[in-house]
């Protein structure tokens, strides 16, 4: 995503081992670093999801880059699209032209494009998952009889054995660097990560419990294990929107950024 390029010298992929439908998770005021082509290097925020998101800086006026120039520049709005001034963020103040704060264009072609790729991904995979239930349901019918006699026969309540069953899933976090960069300190960063994922409290592994009423433990696992990570062949670049200072981005376009994605993951760990 174009607000989220400068998090990292990296980033993080995550193969999940098993899919989990989820909604988009909304951030707010992510601290960034953004470099104009001055070399000079300003601090701003991010806010957004996986399907639009945008810069801005602390007092929420909205930044984008200018295409022709290349400078990060407070946005003004000219119908439903986003349009650069000639303020430049660092330097100017979005005062002298009076424009508003939280000026945004969810509703535009490519997370347009973005959503309707994810969602037909979506729909695939519901049916698969649905038709592997009613695979599954359709052979387990007689054991599942005979576990109920048996539970009777115990003394048991024929929903309590079902119940108390919890499914267990490991999701693979694999730590990727960019052929153009590197993780700073590869060990603390997962040790962050491992806090994140799978603490009892405020993680993703007590998210997944809590919604699932105790009855899915998601354990994470960090790989590699060691100070090595997995390096790609594709520069940091490559996943960013084209500019004036990034020519080997993608444009903007929900295809090519879909695209590129699996482009990377063939790179990095092949086919």
């Amino acid at each position: 995503m174009q607000v989220f390029k400068n998090l990292l010298a990296s980033f993080i992929l995550l193969i999940l081992l098993a899919t989990v439908t989820t909604n988009a998770a909304p951030l707010e005021n992510v601290p960034q670093k953004i470099t104009q082509p001055n070399g000079v290097t300003v601090e701003c925020f991010a806010s957004g999801d996986e399907f639009y998101n945008w810069l801005h800086c602390e007092n929420g006026y909205t930044i984008i880059q200018n295409p022709e120039t290349g400078f990060y520049v407070f946005a003004d709005k000219v119908g439903n699209e986003l349009v650069p001034t000639n303020l430049i963020f660092g330097i100017n103040y979005p005062q002298e032209l009076n424009l508003q704060k939280r000026l945004i264009t969810p509703d535009n072609p490519a997370s347009n494009e973005m959503r309707r790729i994810f969602n037909e991904q979506l729909e695939i995979i519901q049916r698969e998952n649905e038709s592997r239930r009613i695979n599954k349901g359709a052979c387990s019918l007689v054991d599942s009889e005979k576990q109920v006699v048996d539970s009777e026969k115990q003394g048991k309540k024929p929903t309590d054995q079902f119940q108390s069953e919890q499914r267990t899933i490991n999701n693979i976090v694999i730590f990727v660097e960019f052929a153009d960069a590197s993780f700073a300190n590869i060990d603390s960063i997962r040790n962050a990560k491992a806090a994140e994922y799978n603490t009892e409290n405020l993680s993703m592994r007590a998210y997944f419990d809590e919604v699932s009423y105790g009855q899915l433990d998601l354990i994470s696992h960090f790989f590699p294990q060691n100070s090595k990570v997995v390096k790609s062949q594709r520069n940091r670049g490559y996943l960013l929107p084209q500019s004036p200072t990034n020519p080997q981005g993608y444009a903007s376009n929900g295809e090519r950024i879909a695209s590129r994605s699996r482009n990377f993951k063939r790179s990095s760990f092949g086919d």
